[in-house]
């Protein structure tokens, strides 16, 4: 799953307890993060994201939130996490003002709460 977050003390305080859950995570920042994102990129943390990108077509959309809140200063937090910790991790990420969350499976992926 990936969320935006505002501020760098919200996604540490996120990434303390994601990491003290178990989950494993990244933080994507600026140009590098934006790298990331992209959907031509052969490899990288975010191939899921990709497949599903390229797989349903809505890729340019969600892309261009994720690339202006990088390029505003924002950092974007993926997430690995099953069907059964999913919600866990959710919780984690909107507690510490997470936003614009997408949970990412293997061919599907939903919008998590609104706004």
């Amino acid at each position: 799953m990936v969320a935006i977050l505002d501020r760098e003390p919200d996604v540490r305080d996120a990434v303390d307890s994601l990491g003290a859950a178990g989950y494993q995570f990244e933080v994507l920042r600026g140009e590098e993060g934006k790298e990331h994102l992209d959907p031509s990129g052969e490899e990288g943390a975010m191939a899921t994201l990709k497949r599903l990108f390229n797989a349903f077509g809505d890729q340019h959309r969600i892309l261009d939130r994720l690339y202006t809140e990088l390029d505003e200063g924002k950092l974007v937090v993926s997430v690995e996490a099953g069907p059964d910790d999913a919600e866990e991790a959710i919780r984690i990420l909107r507690d510490h003002g997470g936003e614009f969350v997408w949970r990412l499976g293997k061919w599907t992926f939903n919008r998590i709460g609104d706004g």
